[in-house]
């Protein structure tokens, strides 16, 4: 099934962007047990129809997505990046202003290795911290901003201070 690409049906931002919002995708996938587990092929086209088919979404709901492919991590731009990714459970004030990076696998049955916090501070996080200024309390796990209290997103096992510590480092290194 190929989805259809529609950019003008996505809400577009009105504001700069002042979070990074953490996801795993069990927030959005739950039940597909078949997307938390690591692969040597890219599971993002199977995901993008996954959404598309269960939530009517035109694009991922998340503006990057990592995953490990082989041996190493990889990093998918999901939607645009002047799309504004919708969720209900997460306030419209933090929402529209929120850049989203979703994660392959379910942190609550798998830890995270060195190599994925690395991957992800260095090739999302530190970035968009540079540019956009972003502070370090205006990066949110799913789970700490949803109306959802029983939502565990990214999940237990994920180390939000880990990946902090190796982003904010790497600014000391240069």
């Amino acid at each position: 099934m190929k989805v259809p690409i529609k950019p003008k049906m996505l809400t577009k931002f009105k504001i700069g962007w002042r979070y990074i919002i953490l996801h795993d995708v069990s927030c959005n996938f739950d039940g597909l047990g078949e997307f938390y587990t690591d692969n040597i092929k890219s599971q993002v086209n199977r995901l993008r129809t996954a959404d598309y088919i269960m939530n009517g979404q035109h694009d991922l709901n998340f503006h990057y997505l990592v995953e490990r492919m082989e041996e190493d991590y990889e990093v998918v731009i999901g939607r645009p990046l002047s799309a504004m990714c919708e969720y209900d459970d997460i306030p419209d004030n933090i929402n529209r202003a929120s850049v989203h990076v979703g994660m392959m696998g379910n942190f609550n049955y798998k830890i995270p290795d060195n190599r994925f916090y690395m991957q992800l501070s260095y090739k999302i996080i530190s970035p968009l911290i540079q540019q956009y200024g972003i502070q370090r309390d205006r990066i949110l796990d799913h789970d700490e901003i949803s109306i959802n209290e029983d939502l565990e997103c990214p999940g237990k096992l994920f180390d939000k201070q880990k990946l902090l510590g190796m982003a904010y480092n790497m600014f000391v290194s240069f």
